[in-house]
Formats: C-alpha cells, sequence, structure tokens
C-alpha cells in the first residue's frame, strides 16, 4: 500500500504539471509528469499512477498527438478504477471528449459530455456542471444547433458562481453563439474582452477551445467585419464582468 506522503507528492506533482499545460509550458508538463508516473508505479500508489497519465495525456493532446493522448487518457481510467477514484475517471472521459472535440468529431463528442453532465447532476457538482454545460454548449454550436447551444451556454451561465473561473471560458462559447445569430457588435466585444483576459493571465486556450475561437472569429467577420472588430477593441478594455452585462 503507497503511503500518504506518496500519495501527497503525486497530487503535488500533478497540480504542477497542470500549471505548466496551462501556461503553455508543455516540456515542463510532461517532465514533471513522467517523473511523476515513474515514482507513483514504484511506490505502488493507482492514484498517483492516474494522476500522472491524465497530464501526460493533456501534453500529448496539446502536442496534437490524439492518439497517444487517448492511450494516456484509458491508462489513468484503468488506474483510477483501481484506485476507486471515480473522480478521476471522470477526468478521462473528459479527456476523451476534449480529444473527440479537436479532431472536430463533434456529433462524436456530444454524447461524452452527456455523460459527464449527468456524472456531475449526480454528485451535484455544480462548478462541474458549469463546465460542463459550456463544453456541451459549445461542441452543440460547432455543429449549427444555435438554440441548444445557446440553452447549455446559458445554463453554465447561470452557474459561474459557483466556479467563477469558468466565465471567461462560458463567455467565450456565448461570443460564439452572438457571432452566428447576428449580433457581430457584442459578439466583438465579448471575445476581445475574453481575449484580453487570457492574455494578461498568461494562461494558453486549450486546442479544442483554440480552434473553436479562430472559427467565432471566422463567423464575426463574416456578419460584418467592421463592426465585428470595432467591438472586440472596444472589448480588450473590458473586465469579465463588464462583458457579461452586455449579453
Amino acid at each position: 500500500m503507497p503511503g500518504k506522503t506518496a500519495d501527497l507528492e503525486a497530487e503535488q506533482s500533478y497540480a504542477d504539471a497542470l500549471a505548466a499545460f496551462r501556461r503553455g509550458d508543455n516540456a515542463a508538463c510532461r517532465r514533471i509528469s513522467e517523473d511523476a508516473l515513474a515514482a507513483a508505479a514504484g511506490a505502488g500508489s493507482e492514484r498517483g499512477q492516474a494522476l500522472g497519465h491524465l497530464n501526460l495525456a493533456r501534453a500529448d493532446f496539446r502536442d496534437g498527438a490524439y492518439a497517444d493522448s487517448r492511450r494516456h487518457a484509458a491508462a489513468a481510467d484503468s488506474h483510477a478504477a483501481a484506485a476507486g477514484a471515480e473522480d478521476l475517471r471522470i477526468t478521462a472521459l473528459h479527456m476523451r471528449a476534449e480529444i473527440t472535440r479537436a479532431e472536430g468529431d463533434y456529433s462524436g463528442a456530444v454524447p461524452l459530455y452527456q455523460q459527464l453532465l449527468a456524472a456531475d447532476e449526480e454528485r451535484g457538482d455544480e462548478g462541474s456542471l458549469a463546465m460542463e454545460h459550456y463544453n456541451l454548449g459549445s461542441v452543440l454550436l460547432q455543429a449549427g444547433e444555435l438554440d441548444a447551444a445557446r440553452s447549455h451556454l446559458q445554463r453554465s451561465l447561470e452557474l459561474c458562481p459557483a466556479k467563477p473561473e469558468q466565465l471567461r471560458y462560458t463567455l467565450l462559447g456565448y461570443g460564439g453563439w452572438l457571432a452566428r445569430a447576428g449580433d457581430p457588435r457584442t459578439a466583438g466585444q465579448v471575445l476581445g474582452a475574453v481575449e484580453q483576459h487570457f492574455e494578461e493571465l498568461g494562461e494558453v486556450l486549450d486546442p479544442a477551445e483554440a480552434i473553436e475561437l479562430a472559427s467565432h472569429l471566422e463567423a464575426g467577420r463574416k456578419r460584418d467585419a467592421e463592426t465585428f472588430e470595432d467591438g472586440r477593441r472596444a472589448g480588450r478594455s473590458l473586465t469579465l464582468q463588464e462583458a457579461q452585462t452586455a449579453l
């Protein structure tokens, strides 16, 4: 049986690798995760191995190595099941959904996000529900299902107080919806505020969100490029909360 020290070290390594991933330092994410995985295997920590594989799945995801990312997500799920760690099994499922989404298989991603929503509803986890409503709404948006997408994005927005850091992502999706629904100025304001926020935060979008942001910008420009870009410039001076009031 692994000791508490090994598990605590695994959790800290996971947090460090995840922070590196979010700031775009994939090399550090991979190095920390590989070292943590080896240490967890040596200590016999199933949870620690699940954590290591999860961040290696993220690193491969960032590099566009989707097949390798899937293999790490599957390994994470296997170790999480052995550890009885349902929370990590849900994270592994989330990675599968994100990979499917980044590959452009939006119809395949929808049922995966629906599974995640059901799991969060069962747990009563409003923070995770805010995230997964956003994710499902964004996937539906890419599939052209605007009404269904708006419903999920609106629900995510209502739940954001339970997970304040989710607001930047939900507004990203909402800006994309506005661009397609015919409000290029407001879409530009919201997306400009989101872009500025991420730049100031020093955080890099996940691959799926980066693809979707590009599609939102394209949609806004197709509607009315001048109006959209005027709104986008104005949005860069807004906080996320100020941008939210424009919806």
